[in-house]
């Protein structure tokens, strides 16, 4: 599948998951990569699809530092990814 396949994929479910976020609905990035994972892995972009999400998560947040140390709790091994994501 070609990157631009690929990005539509990422685009499409990120749009969904904003528009929960939106809607002030509780949304769980773990659900959303478990509902996703056949696709994602199949295309090889959990790892986008991770960042992407968490970016979301925080940009909706009221607090972000406050969401980032949620997600760091929850996902230990990527500190450095959602350090990232809160500088964006």
């Amino acid at each position: 599948m070609t990157k631009k396949n690929r990005l539509m994929v990422i685009d499409r479910i990120c749009d969904e998951f904003e528009a929960n976020l939106k809607a002030g609905l509780a949304v769980d990035i773990e659900q959303v990569l478990d509902s996703a994972k056949p696709e994602s892995q199949e295309l090889e972009i959990a790892d986008d699809l991770f960042l992407e999400l968490v970016a979301l998560q925080i940009i909706y947040s009221d607090n972000r530092d406050a969401a980032a140390d949620s997600l760091k709790s929850k996902y230990p091994e990527k500190h450095g990814e959602i350090d990232s994501a809160v500088q964006q």
